[in-house]
């Protein structure tokens, strides 16, 4: 950490506010099991929340979901 950083961290911890806004610039991006949207042991509902997020831009019904989790897949 440079010693800018640690003098704007002091300033902070002081309760002085900065001059600007602080951006920090964005690190690596891990997608964890945890944080997976459909980390459900279910697979019927992990398969429905599925369907919901890649048509949430579109009028969907409960018959569409119910549709989409109970029929086979075309092959």
């Amino acid at each position: 950490m440079n010693i800018r950083w640690m003098k704007m961290i002091e300033a902070l911890i002081r309760g002085r506010r900065p001059s600007a806004d602080i951006l920090v610039p964005p690190g690596k991006l891990i997608c964890r099991r945890s944080s997976d949207l459909v980390a459900t042991v279910h697979p019927d509902l992990a398969e429905a929340i599925r369907f919901i997020h890649s048509n949430a831009d579109k009028p969907i019904l409960v018959r569409h979901v119910l549709q989409e989790v109970h029929e086979p897949a075309e092959s």
